[in-house]
């Protein structure tokens, strides 16, 4: 069982679409969806065994992750605004590496490298990174003109990424740019 999870930087490609619920009873109301590869790396260091004095094994998944949203824009005069939106969001687990590193006592280095974290399989039988996740999804931003978004994000995972470590959630804090057009 691991003494510790650390979650680590990743990346986010993808494109957002809006509409814009336009009406005399719901100005400011918006939807989104967003398609995104999502980068969700973390480590695992896993408690010292009989053989080992340090176990730590680095994962990076990718995941097609299409979160959809429900938001209200506060106009800033005629061409600012800020937003805040919340809704679901699913991922599908595409691929992905793992890396390990093991100390044995002896002093000796293991190292191991499984090229799809989401296909391959512990000893126990169990998988290292589960396929299908679901979450809350929020959104915090500004745009600029006509054309600019900043956003703060949180998507909170509300299904274990990891088999084993029942506790484990994928919480990802991000920050974006886009260029609307």
């Amino acid at each position: 069982m691991p003494e510790k999870l650390t979650a680590r930087f990743g990346a986010q490609l993808g494109a957002k679409a809006e509409f814009d619920f336009a009406s005399t009873h719901s100005e400011g109301w918006y939807g989104d969806a967003e398609v995104l590869l999502s980068l969700q790396r973390w480590t695992a260091h896993i408690g010292i065994d009989k053989l080992a004095k340090t176990n730590r094994r680095d994962f990076s998944p990718i995941y097609l992750k299409v979160p959809v949203h429900l938001g209200y824009r506060f106009k800033l005069g005629e061409r600012n605004s800020m937003f805040i939106a919340a809704g679901p969001y699913v991922a599908l687990g595409l691929f992905g590496n793992m890396k390990s590193k093991r100390v044995l006592l002896d002093g000796k280095v293991e190292r191991d490298t499984w090229h799809n974290v989401f296909k391959g399989r512990f000893r126990d039988g169990e998988r290292p990174q589960e396929c299908f996740d679901w979450g809350v999804s929020t959104r915090v931003g500004a745009d600029f003109g006509d054309h600019f978004q900043v956003a703060l994000g949180f998507d909170k995972g509300l299904k274990p990424f990891n088999s084993i470590i029942r506790l484990s959630r994928n919480d990802v804090f991000s920050l974006s740019c886009g260029y609307m057009f």
